[in-house]
């Protein structure tokens, strides 16, 4: 059975923390490449033609499709790091979750985790730590049982 994720953002200050990063990057990769394109146009030609703005700015237009490919892939770059993020931080999210319910005296379950997803050997150690605390439940059930026929016998 496959489990779909229904929220893009599970955890968000580490998925925005992210988010400001990629978006952080890409802001820089344009301004440098808004210095570098007519830059290199002006190595490949010289001076010698034509002025250095009539340079910067025919090395401009002749670069704006880079641009709007740039403006045209922020948003993909956004929605995949959020995308690729909740492999970590969903099964996080759930273990926080959990260890609530356990701080609150709830019984919960071992976790699964999705196709995917990080953090797969920590939960096995999780529900490892949840069967052995069963077992000692469990156990310790067992003998204040056996104690209390004992006493009463």
């Amino acid at each position: 059975m496959k489990h779909k994720r229904k929220k893009r953002i599970i955890d968000r200050d580490v998925q925005g923390a992210l988010a400001r990063r990629i978006i952080l990057h890409w802001f820089l990769f344009l301004a440098i490449t808004v210095l570098a394109l007519p830059l290199w146009q002006l190595w490949l030609r010289g001076f010698a033609i034509e002025s250095f703005s009539a340079m910067m700015i025919r090395g401009w237009r002749e670069t704006v499709p880079v641009f709007f490919v740039l403006i045209a892939m922020l948003p993909l770059f956004v929605i995949d790091t959020l995308t690729f993020s909740h492999r970590f931080a969903g099964p996080m999210y759930r273990f926080r979750q959990t260890i609530k319910r356990l701080a609150a005296g709830e019984d919960v379950g071992s976790i699964k985790l999705r196709k995917g997803d990080f953090w797969k050997g920590f939960a096995d150690d999780f529900n490892a730590m949840l069967q052995r605390r069963d077992s000692q439940k469990n156990n310790a059930t067992a003998n204040a049982e056996t104690n209390e026929e004992i006493s009463v016998g």
